[in-house]
């Protein structure tokens, strides 16, 4: 029977992926940030050699870009020392666990051409910094040691745990306001739901070969936020007109957020990203489904 210690189960990805262990019944650890500081190495050492967790999945993060480029200490307290910390003491003790970090796709910077999972890093912010240290240590730790272990990526996810930029838009929208979306910016939006479900199964599952992997909703082209916004606007049968284009520095401050899209090139891609915006916008936010 698995075994699995959950950290950042609260969030929106870590909801969707609790629900799943919950619905396999799963003997499942998953303490809030209060239970557990990780960035506590005795704590963490403690529950790592009481539990003998199978599996580790840490999902913590600090993630406030703009407010890390003021204090950038609680995202290297948090994403980097505490996600590496997992690694050394899996390593040190010899713990039989698998370990799945999750990262992100600021790791790189702007770019015209997708990246792939193994393609160099090159952050623009605090926050793709802290992830990218993060990503190199448990690759030192775990690499060579037998520990199975998986960096995942995804790109502006959306789901019912956390309101993201897709729901800001269609509440926005559903007001009779007009909103403002950068098309100077692109990324892949992607389903929490469906990249947790992936997760679950390649890596905690089947136990797919160790490395980074990147788990996205299929998007053939360059989709920008202004894109996404006037999806959203067509799914709620709302006017796109009322989807604003707009620069991003028009929009955003405090630290640089990358153009970036990412491509698969080791798993299939999850369902089109159009598909499955769609079917969370109008079961979340139709009159039928309110």
């Amino acid at each position: 029977m698995k075994k699995i210690l959950l950290l950042g189960g609260h969030g929106l990805l870590g909801k969707e992926i609790s629900r799943l262990l919950d619905e396999r019944r799963y003997v499942l650890i998953a303490p809030t940030s209060a239970q557990l500081d990780i960035t506590d190495y005795q704590a963490l050492e403690s529950i790592l050699k009481g539990e003998m967790p199978t599996d580790v999945i840490n999902l913590a993060a600090r993630r406030n870009i703009d407010e890390l480029e003021k204090d950038p200490l609680p995202g290297w307290q948090v994403n980097t020392f505490g996600a590496a910390a997992i690694g050394r003491i899996l390593s040190k003790h010899k713990i039989r666990s698998s370990y799945f970090f999750m990262s992100t796709s600021y790791v790189f910077g702007s770019s015209l051409t997708a990246k792939a999972e193994d393609d160099a890093h090159a952050p623009v912010n605090v926050y793709g910094e802290t992830k990218s240290v993060a990503e190199e240590l448990i690759v030192h730790y775990c690499g060579g040691t037998g520990i199975p272990f998986w960096i995942g990526r995804a790109s502006w996810m959306y789901g019912r745990a956390r309101e993201s930029f897709v729901d800001e838009v269609a509440k926005m929208l559903l007001r009779g306001e007009k909103y403002e979306a950068a098309i100077d910016q692109s990324g892949n939006t992607t389903s929490a739901a469906e990249v947790a479900g992936a997760v679950v199964s390649l890596c905690i599952e089947k136990q797919i070969a160790c490395g980074a992997y990147h788990f996205l909703n299929e998007d053939p082209g360059r989709t920008s936020r202004f894109d996404i916004a006037r999806e959203i606007a067509s799914a709620l049968a709302i006017s796109p007109e009322r989807v604003v284009p707009a620069e991003s520095r028009d929009i955003f401050s405090g630290g640089g957020r990358p153009s970036i899209s990412l491509v698969n090139t080791k798993i299939p891609p999850l369902r089109n990203w159009r598909e499955a915006l769609r079917e969370y916008i109008v079961t979340r936010y139709t009159a039928n489904h309110l």
